[in-house]
């Protein structure tokens, strides 16, 4: 054999060897129910509190939020692989209903039940007790306007005036349902200032969003009693990986709700 022959015959046993480990590794994957490929991940591009911190496509450090840790671990738990991308909420669910991504976390349930996202169910209900995560979605006014703009809301029903609120958002959805004076606002940070300047009314977000902003902490913004409505929020599934997937996808939900536990004060049983 001449060297040119060895060293091809050296590199096609490379690639062989290559070649097994990746088939092993796969293999290896697929026995534990993770998918091939890592589990693209949609997440929100908008602080919300202690649970997602960070703005714009990066997330926070090192403390990048309750959420993200929590991912992390589940992603340890399972050994399969995850991809986290941060995006623009009406970005994050075109993307996702198209296909781009399998998961989109966190979702609010009604949002997930809009899009026809699969959710951990329980007979013919969202299985709440896999949850990893609870809010209310409120309106913030100004404190120095709160009585009078509760007055309206507690004997109406109705915000007196404008609302802003987060294209593509559940309360974007609902103030237009419900037909509210609804005005557009680019995240909730901005909205604050612009309520601050009284170029709306009210700010309609989900409380956990807004629990760390200075406003809120001061006592310059307060949330309306009572709260617009609960929200529950779960890691939600496009219909495609959830078929695809199914086993994996019963491991996650579990192994979320489980990640979650340490910060919880309702105990979810994390039952399937």
């Amino acid at each position: 054999m001449t060297a040119r022959q060895q060293r091809r015959w050296g590199a096609a046993a490379v690639g062989a060897l290559l070649a097994a480990l990746h088939l092993g590794v796969a293999a290896s994957e697929a026995a534990r129910g993770c998918p091939a490929e890592a589990v693209r991940i949609a997440l929100p591009d908008l602080p919300a509190g202690e649970f997602l911190k960070g703005k714009g496509d990066r997330f926070a450090s090192p403390d990048p939020g309750h959420l993200v840790r929590e991912l992390r671990e589940v992603e340890q738990r399972l050994g399969c692989r995850f991809e986290l991308v941060r995006l623009p909420v009406v970005r994050m669910v075109r993307e996702a209903s198209a296909g781009q991504f399998d998961l989109v976390v966190p979702t609010p349930e009604a949002m997930a039940l809009a899009q026809g996202w699969l959710l951990p169910r329980s007979g013919d209900r969202t299985n709440l007790q896999l949850a990893v995560g609870h809010s209310s979605l409120s309106l913030f006014v100004l404190s120095t306007r709160a009585d009078d703009l509760r007055t309206a809301w507690a004997s109406d029903g109705r915000p007196k005036g404008s609302v802003g609120v987060v294209a593509g958002s559940v309360p974007a959805e609902h103030a237009k349902a419900a037909g509210w004076s609804a005005q557009t606002i680019q995240d909730f940070e901005r909205g604050l200032a612009m309520l601050m300047l009284q170029r709306v009314d009210h700010v309609f977000a989900p409380a956990l969003s807004l629990a760390d902003s200075e406003p809120v902490r001061s006592g310059e913004v307060v949330a309306l009693l009572p709260p617009v409505l609960p929200v529950a929020y779960f890691p939600a599934a496009t219909p495609a990986f959830g078929q695809r997937h199914p086993e994996f996808l019963r491991a996650f939900w579990r192994a979320a709700c489980q990640a979650s536990l340490a910060r919880r004060s309702d105990r979810p049983s994390c039952k399937p």
